[in-house]
């Protein structure tokens, strides 16, 4: 007997054993009509029967037949494989969940490194706002002293010009006083 003939027998008493248990949960008469989840799972357990009981007739498999016992042992597999992949994985997906939790842990930290910039950067733009306004209060002082230093020059200019003029009158009249003096003495 060959691996596929006992794996074929062992599927037909795995086959009779859920229709006897499926037989089993389906109401009597009487009772409620079958679901249409159960009418299909009746349905299939009956060809799988059939073909189950065709199948143990023939006394050489058929290619229809190893087709069949293909599908069901990569369904078996299938069904088996989800078990081996969550244990083997198991694993790495911890190493997962680990570096994914440094990787937050890292951007947490870099989050509050970024709020004590801001908050260097806020200390920094207040001074700055300080020294502006110290600036703005000496351009300010500047442009009053400018007004004032404008209006000492004009001040100074009229009271150089009164003084020409005093310097011309005085002149004047000394050489008044001095031809006089020349024209009394000479004569």
């Amino acid at each position: 007997m060959t691996d596929c003939e006992a794996t074929l027998l062992d599927f037909q008493e795995t086959l009779r054993v859920a229709r006897a248990r499926e037989a089993a949960s389906f109401p009597r008469r009487g009772a409620s009509k079958p679901s249409p989840q159960q009418q299909q799972a009746a349905a299939a357990a009956a060809a799988a029967d059939e073909a189950a009981t065709t199948t143990a007739a023939a006394a050489a498999p058929t290619r229809e037949q190893h087709q069949q016992q293909v599908e069901i042992q990569q369904q078996q597999q299938q069904q088996q494989q989800p078990q081996t992949i969550s244990a083997g994985t198991l694993g790495y997906q911890e190493a997962l969940v680990e570096e994914r939790e440094r990787g937050i842990e890292a951007i947490a930290r870099q989050i509050g490194e970024v709020g004590e910039i801001f908050q260097d950067l806020a200390s920094l733009v207040g001074d700055q706002g300080a020294l502006l306004d110290d600036v703005e209060a000496n351009v300010g002082a500047v442009a009053a002293r400018a007004g004032a230093a404008r209006g000492e020059l004009a001040r100074a200019e009229r009271a150089q010009r009164a003084a020409r003029k005093r310097r011309l009158v005085v002149l004047a009249v000394a050489a008044a006083v001095l031809l006089v003096l020349i024209v009394v003495l000479s004569s």
